[in-house]
């Protein structure tokens, strides 16, 4: 123990030596110096410094000469209090060593000076943890060593399985590699990786993990208390909520703004057409007013939040993210049953701080999160859901078929494909993993599966079923054909349903019977030669999102790696530190996957096997990266948290540091026997759960039926009256010339997403109304009751504001080239009415004359 303890003191007294010549390298200001160039501040710390290391010399003459000072300090290492006392500092100088060392300066803005001053001696601190620790493990080193391989040895099936997975891995890392699959880009739908997770951010998780299983967990009185269990759910969910609401909401593609008159967000693209199918709801004329859209479920979340909320952009927003705050929660319901309630905790913190990432990230890269009006993570919810019922009913069915987990796991996947269908290749993955689990006993097997796909049908079914508005087909032989012309059967693929088509008629998606014949159909095999690409890029996306360097970068430095910045260009490399750093993330999860293996058998595998059902999906349709990912990268989190969590605890385990217990269910296989097996459950409460799903389902097609309609047809002589009350003064004559013109519009409706744009300013996307236009305009859309369109009405200066979500009457022209109304008049149907009106010299007569400059 001499030599340990001596030479602990002498290699702190070399790493002081170091910093030392480190300090006094930093290059001086010369203006305050006072001796050899070193302002008084330097002077300081280098004679501290100085001072630190004379006592790590003196420590170790006086440990190497006096065998007291020796035993006194083993004293000290082997007490119990004061060896937990010692272990707890010296790790968090470790932890604030190595932040030292790698974080840039630029964390600290305007006092980074002083940071790269004291960075030095930080990182000694640093050093001098880790030796310490060092230092302590080496007691008992050699039983610890050899308990510890014998622990391994018991470990066999989660190493045979962690072995096999990283080979897996490796070897598509290594495919891609070599033949550039997944890498090379293709010319459609090729996007970014997903959304990052900070290197600091998974440290404070993981200590925050431990300091609660140390603290909380670890407490027999915790141990069978429900409430305290259902506490942490509640507790991880307004941890998530706060944490998303105070992340701003920054400019963006899908909400774009803040722009005048309100100088509010409001939804645009893809936003925009989902929240007006959510419109149509709320006014009575079901999703979309009849117009097949493929994601209707998350219409009708929209309306309920709109309905609760109001029309506010940020109040609605933040409803949506009370609800999709639930995400982490129901990811710690996951990883506790998977393998206990640290690691449940663990997977619920990293994807909190993940989609935190996602939303600060709006500046910097494209990306789908929770504070805009999108699909995908709401889907990621669903199937987390999914998963977890999936979970507990083979964990279950390796005993007795568990009903109600078959129901409610049918039930979700079967919401979650009514918000994106690609969802439904989740299923037979998942059913495939259900049969090598069950294929001694078929009978489970099919009837498990059979619940299962029941649920699914009964729940999309009805919605599939319906006719659309202008088709004589029902819309799920319009989804399967749309697909097959738009992406698969052609060499030029495009969008499903286009905003600008949606908007450019009174019925505004026709596909002809002859349309077909327009496309380059490809022959043979060839034709499917993108799926594979596609397929690995969608893989290799998703793994990026770990940390591969050893920079600590914050989340805008980052986001400076070529498969965010331009993944059309990026060819394969790596940032520095990312040849060691890839392998150690796949190690991770593989270690991951074989312990959800070792624990729960197949059972354990039902996220991962989700993962590439749900990617063949994407990828048939030509999509990989970007929002893609978001439904499913959620599982990249789960084996990586499991991983994480085991190889910390051998590590810790081999240092004789005891953080973590040994591993325990959240829940006794016996409390979910009894759980299931009450015949209370099965007979009532499982029929009832399916019910909910099929009128879920119902809602869909049969929510106009018993919403009135708000907005019914109103003949134009009625129209003008009102204009004339509302203060618009026209001649009976000059109407009847405007109203027996072509193209001449005249409606009303709800007006949404008011917006104000100077000349030559607009929106990015160039085929879309609110593209720039070298004239100032007022933009509006009006919800009437035969369709909904985009209203430009030519101003000089904004208004002061404008009301967001009141009755609205339009007057103007249909453009004949854009689908857009080229206003005359816009009245607002408020009390009193505001009247918005073009220049007084238009005649009114359509079309009017085109502005090419300021009105």
């Amino acid at each position: 123990m001499q030599v340990w303890i001596t030479s602990w003191f002498w290699l702190l007294a070399a790493f002081g030596t170091g910093v030392m010549i480190w300090t006094a390298a930093i290059p001086a200001d010369e203006k305050g110096s006072i001796l050899l160039g070193f302002s008084a501040a330097r002077l300081i710390l280098l004679s501290g410094l100085l001072g630190l290391v004379i006592l790590c010399l003196l420590g170790g003459w006086l440990s190497f000469r006096n065998r007291h000072v020796v035993e006194k300090i083993n004293d000290w290492l082997t007490g119990s209090k004061s060896r937990q006392f010692i272990q707890a500092v010296a790790g968090v100088f470790t932890l604030i060593g190595w932040l030292a060392a790698f974080m840039p300066a630029y964390w600290f803005r305007i006092y980074q000076f002083y940071f790269v001053r004291l960075q030095p001696l930080l990182v000694w601190l640093g050093l001098a943890g880790l030796t310490t620790l060092m230092m302590i493990g080496s007691h008992g080193l050699k039983n610890r060593w050899r308990d510890w391989k014998d622990d391994l040895k018991n470990q066999k099936e989660l190493l045979r399985a962690a072995g096999i997975t990283f080979l897996i891995f490796a070897l598509i890392w290594l495919i891609a590699a070599t033949t550039g699959l997944g890498i090379n880009a293709e010319p459609y739908f090729w996007d970014e990786a997903s959304v990052p997770l900070l290197a600091i951010q998974i440290v404070l998780c993981t200590a925050a993990t431990l300091f609660l299983e140390r603290r909380v967990f670890s407490s027999e009185r915790l141990k069978d208390r429900r409430l305290v269990k259902g506490s942490i759910f509640l507790v991880l969910w307004l941890f998530t909520f706060l944490l998303w609401y105070v992340t701003p909401l920054k400019h963006s593609y899908f909400a774009p703004g803040p722009r005048p008159p309100n100088y509010l967000f409001y939804p645009y693209s893809d936003s925009e057409f989902y929240d007006l199918a959510a419109q149509y709801i709320l006014i009575g004329q079901g999703v979309l007013n009849g117009i097949p859209m493929d994601k209707p479920l998350y219409a009708l979340f929209l309306s309920i939040l709109h309905a609760i909320a109001g029309q506010g952009y940020e109040e609605t927003i933040n409803l949506q993210i009370a609800v999709l705050a639930l995400m982490p929660p129901m990811l710690y319901l996951l990883g506790s049953q998977m393998v206990n309630r640290p690691t449940g905790l663990l997977m619920g913190l990293l994807a909190a701080f993940h989609q935190r990432n996602a939303i600060a990230a709006t500046p910097f890269i494209k990306v789908s999160h929770s504070k805009l009006y999108l699909t995908e993570y709401p889907t990621a919810l669903l199937l987390v859901i999914f998963a977890l019922f999936a979970f507990r009913c083979l964990k279950k069915g390796e005993k007795k078929i568990s009903w109600a987990d078959a129901v409610v796991a049918g039930g979700f996947l079967g919401l979650a494909m009514l918000i994106r269908p690609n969802a439904l290749m989740v299923l037979p993955f998942v059913l495939l993993l259900v049969w090598v689990a069950n294929r001694r006993q078929i009978k489970p097997w099919l009837l498990s599966s059979a619940i299962v796909v029941l649920m699914v049908t009964l729940t999309v079914l009805p919605f599939m079923l319906e006719i659309p508005k202008g088709f004589n087909e029902p819309y799920l032989m319009i989804k399967i054909r749309a697909i097959l012309e738009t992406r698969i059967l052609t060499d030029e693929p495009r969008g499903f349903i286009p905003l600008e088509k949606q908007v450019a008629g009174d019925l505004p998606f026709q596909m002809g019977e002859n349309e077909q014949s327009s496309f380059a159909l490809l022959d043979g095999l060839e034709r499917f030669a993108y799926v594979p690409r596609h397929f690995f890029h969608n893989m290799i996306m998703t793994i990026m999102l770990l940390p591969n360097t050893f920079a600590l970068h914050d989340l805008r430095h980052t986001l400076e790696a070529p498969y965010w910045k331009d993944v059309q260009q990026w060819t394969g490399e790596l940032p520095p530190g990312g040849l060691l750093f890839l392998p150690f993330n796949l190690l991770v999860l593989a270690v991951g996957v074989g312990a959800a293996w070792q624990r729960n058998k197949a059972a354990g595998l039902v996220p991962l096997m989700m993962l590439p059902g749900y990617f063949l999906a994407n990828s048939l349709a030509r999509n990989s990266g970007w929002r893609y990912l978001v439904p499913m990268d959620w599982v990249v989190l789960v084996y990586f948290a499991i991983g994480l969590l085991v190889l910390l605890g051998w590590v810790l385990e081999w240092l004789g540091i005891d953080l973590l217990r040994k591993w325990q269910p959240a829940f006794s296989e016996e409390s979910i026997s009894n759980f299931h097996s009450t015949k209370r459950w099965n007979r009532f409460m499982t029929p009832l759960v399916g019910v909910i799903f099929v009128l879920v389902g119902l809602s869909l097609p049969l929510n106009k039926v018993f919403i009135p309609d708000r907005y019914p047809p109103i003949s134009p002589l009625t129209l003008f009256d009102n204009l004339n009350a509302a203060g618009l003064r026209i001649d009976r004559e000059a109407f009847r010339e405007f109203i027996n013109s072509p193209n001449a519009y005249l409606n009303y409706g709800l007006g949404l997403y008011p917006r104000f744009y100077p000349a030559n300013s607009g929106e990015p996307q160039p085929n879309l109304p609110l593209k720039g236009r070298p004239y100032p305009r007022f933009t509006l859309t009006i919800v009437a009751w035969d369709t909904f369109y985009t209203v430009l009405l030519p101003m000089e200066d904004a208004m002061p504001n404008f009301p967001h979500g009141e009755d609205v009457i339009v007057m103007g022209c249909k453009d004949t080239r854009e689908p857009f109304i080229d206003a005359y008049a816009i009245v607002v149907l408020s009390d009193p009415p505001q009247v918005y009106q073009r220049d007084a010299k238009t005649r009114l007569v359509c079309p009017f004359p085109p502005l090419a400059h300021q009105p």
